[in-house]
């Protein structure tokens, strides 16, 4: 079976069923032809190959006749899968005479081939090169697991419309549901804001009232304080002294150094040291002082 029956007829390339019907590549488009042909590809300026053309009405004929099959130009496919190189005419042959070709031509700029145009092979003639002869075409045959599809499928105007539209929608969508993340994302983080608004507020006013009562408590303590610092070195020296002639004095609690105070001494220990009674009043009566002793028998 040759190359050229499998054109307009399902086939699996890349695992995938697909049609592949012959496309105009290059060229100029007649009047007919630029109301009736589709683009599959746009022209690539910058490796020098051309636009890939397919008759919009031959595109209908086979998606009636095989619907939901892709459909894939045929030059455009061999061009992909890099099979349009090493030789200036490459043809696919219907019957040893008749056929389809591509004009190609050796770039030298790069290592390479370029397209130039697709033409038809009639009666071992090239119709757009009648010049050349036939047997410089050479014939292409490729094996089906050699093919790459392009990238995008052939389509109607409509199919594309209906695309676009699909695409618009979809833009719509994720654009609303954008729009609502970060509405939603918004919200959440001036919530969050809010709140540490909130709890810095209560923080400030709890530092402020605690400064405020801080004040009033040191104006407080202002008021209180003492304008002169008490100064009892003498009495805690006459006391001291009383202590080391008796050790076994004591003196009444909760006494004060501004008022009396009264220091009690032991009779046993003052008999046992005749005199030192009168010591102990000499002492005791320097200043506010009392020495509170038991009186001898003598004495009352």
């Amino acid at each position: 079976m040759s190359f050229y029956s499998l054109i307009g007829k399902p086939i699996e390339i890349e695992g995938k069923e697909v049609i592949l019907l012959p496309d105009k590549v290059g060229g100029e488009l007649s009047d007919s032809e630029i109301m009736d042909m589709l683009e599959l590809a746009p022209e690539d300026i910058s490796t020098g190959t051309p636009a890939f053309y397919l008759s919009e009405r031959e595109l209908g004929r086979v998606k009636q006749e095989y619907p939901g099959i892709p459909v894939y130009g045929l030059w455009h496919t061999l061009h992909v899968s890099g099979l349009l190189t090493g030789a200036r005419f490459i043809g696919i042959l219907e019957r040893s005479d008749t056929g389809i070709y591509v004009h190609c031509q050796e770039d030298p700029d790069a290592t390479g081939w370029s397209v130039v145009h697709s033409g038809t092979l009639d009666s071992r003639m090239l119709i757009e090169h009648p010049d050349v002869p036939f047997d410089e075409v050479l014939e292409l045959s490729p094996d089906l697991l050699s093919l790459k599809l392009p990238s995008q499928q052939a389509m109607l105007v409509e199919e594309r419309r209906a695309l676009r539209k699909q695409r618009e929608n979809r833009i719509m969508v994720i654009g609303a549901i954008s729009a609502a993340l970060i509405i939603a994302v918004a919200g959440v983080t001036d919530l969050f804001l809010k709140m540490r608004y909130d709890q810095q507020v209560k923080k400030v006013a709890t530092a402020q009232q605690l400064n405020s009562q801080l004040l009033s408590e040191v104006q407080s303590l202002m008021g209180n304080r003492l304008s002169k610092w008490p100064n009892n070195t003498d009495q805690i020296e006459r006391i001291a002294r009383l202590m080391i002639i008796d050790p076994s004095v004591s003196t009444r609690p909760s006494q004060r150094f501004d008022d009396d105070i009264e220091l009690y001494a032991s009779w046993s220990y003052l008999a046992a040291l005749k005199g030192v009674h009168w010591a102990y009043r000499g002492i005791a009566q320097d200043g506010n002082i009392n020495l509170v002793v038991p009186l001898r028998e003598e004495d009352q």
